[in-house]
């Protein structure tokens, strides 16, 4: 691993493989001359310690396609002969081509353009690449060269990502406080010129209301945030960011590069009041509709049952209800909103059957209001007829003789 210099030079140093090639221990006449990795003899004991392997044991021979333990242990030259096994440094030694690949690191964000083929080594043919890639493998006595010289790379820019973030404009919405942020990335970088831009928020009338300062992405292409704090607002509100590129002359460009939006919900709709809707009350009886729970409209696909917020008061919003005949009317009976939003229903006996609906008006510590229609279903009243299904026991009686029967029961005892 190495990294480059200001002028993007590099240079990857390997080690080398011991032995003229993979599958060739060096030059052998089999008389006089010989590589030493044809050897039997053992490796001085701090030879083999530093190459990792056992003293007392490890053989020249045992070099073989062993990775060097430094570039200058053993000899590039690759002929190199020591028949007598006199020293490492006589050792040949190679570099591997045949699995060597260079590729780069820490560069998500950026498009790599590369001499290798994709992700198979095959550097052999690249002499014909884009940069001119070559490599050198040459035997010759003083002149032994192995190297791959002009592998070069080249990063474009991803695409140009502009986003504000967490909220956005159709399900996550802002209420007033939260702080939204914007993400920029795929820029020049400050490495490819004096690239400057800047990011404003506009409102719905295309009036700026903030701008952070003109800055320089960073070596990733990244421009720092531009925070923004939601305000209050009266009614839903969307505010838009826009990313400028900066002249020369330190003006904005006509055009914003890229823009993205949130919106900002008012306080209210924080909370949505939701209550039961499958209450009954019989005429002429009463029953209490439980307090409502709370749900985050924000969150569309999550219905909360949040406890009421605290100083929130509950009343009914008017005198009329809506009746079952879907007009607008006096409830035949009494309804009363209590302090916790729970709601007493009493019908009168002779109210009409159906469904009703209560309006009630729900008030945050803010001022600012909701009001629910509440739905319950007045049901019918039993009489004591309704209720009771009485009968008698057969008795038998003699002609001329009286029997008195027992009294009726009903079916159910």
């Amino acid at each position: 691993t190495t990294t480059t210099d200001d002028n993007g030079q590099y240079r990857l140093q390997f080690n080398g493989t011991y032995g003229k090639a993979y599958n060739d221990r060096g030059y052998n006449d089999g008389a006089l001359l010989a590589s030493n990795l044809y050897s039997d003899a053992l490796l001085p004991d701090n030879v083999a310690t530093a190459e990792g392997m056992t003293p007392g044991k490890a053989k020249y021979s045992d070099l073989f396609n062993r990775v060097a333990s430094s570039p200058e242990v053993g000899s590039w030259y690759r002929n190199e002969t020591d028949k007598k096994a006199r020293s490492i440094d006589k050792t040949p030694k190679h570099v591997n081509f045949d699995w060597a690949y260079v590729s780069l690191e820490g560069v998500d964000r950026y498009s790599v353009t590369t001499p290798y083929y994709g992700n198979k080594f095959a550097f052999d043919d690249a002499g014909t690449s884009w940069t001119g890639f070559i490599y050198n493998n040459t035997t010759a006595p003083g002149a032994s060269m192995q190297n791959i010289v002009r592998a070069k790379f080249a990063l474009s820019l991803d695409e140009l990502s502009f986003d504000v973030t967490p909220y956005d404009s159709f399900g996550n919405f802002a209420s007033s406080g939260d702080t939204v942020k914007t993400v920029t990335t795929g820029l020049p970088s400050a490495d490819l010129g004096n690239n400057r831009y800047q990011i404003a928020w506009f409102d719905p009338e295309g009036k700026e209301v903030k701008a952070c300062n003109i800055a320089i992405p960073d070596n990733t292409g990244t421009l720092a945030s531009c925070d923004f704090e939601a305000p209050n607002v009266k009614e839903a509100t969307t505010y838009t960011a826009r990313l400028y590129a900066i002249d020369t002359e330190g003006e904005r460009g006509s055009y914003p590069m890229s823009q993205d939006a949130f919106t900002v919900l008012p306080k209210t709709t924080d909370y949505d009041p939701v209550y039961k809707d499958d209450t009954k009350v019989v005429q002429g009886s009463s029953t209490t509709i439980p307090v409502p729970t709370f749900d985050d409209p924000r969150t569309k696909d999550v219905v909360e049952t949040n406890a009421t917020p605290k100083d929130t008061t509950f009343e009914q919003d008017g005198t009329d209800v809506t009746l079952p005949d879907g007009t607008k009317g006096a409830f035949p009976g009494t309804i009363v909103v209590n302090d916790d939003g729970s709601i007493k229903v009493t019908p009168n006996a002779d109210a009409s059957l159906g469904s009703y609906q209560v309006p009630v008006k729900v008030t945050y510590v803010d001022g600012s209001t909701d009001t629910v229609s509440v739905p319950f279903e007045v049901t019918e009243r039993l009489t004591n007829a309704d209720e009771n299904d009485p009968s008698y026991e057969g008795v038998s009686v003699t002609k001329g003789e009286s029997v008195t029967s027992e009294s009726p029961k009903n079916s159910d005892g």
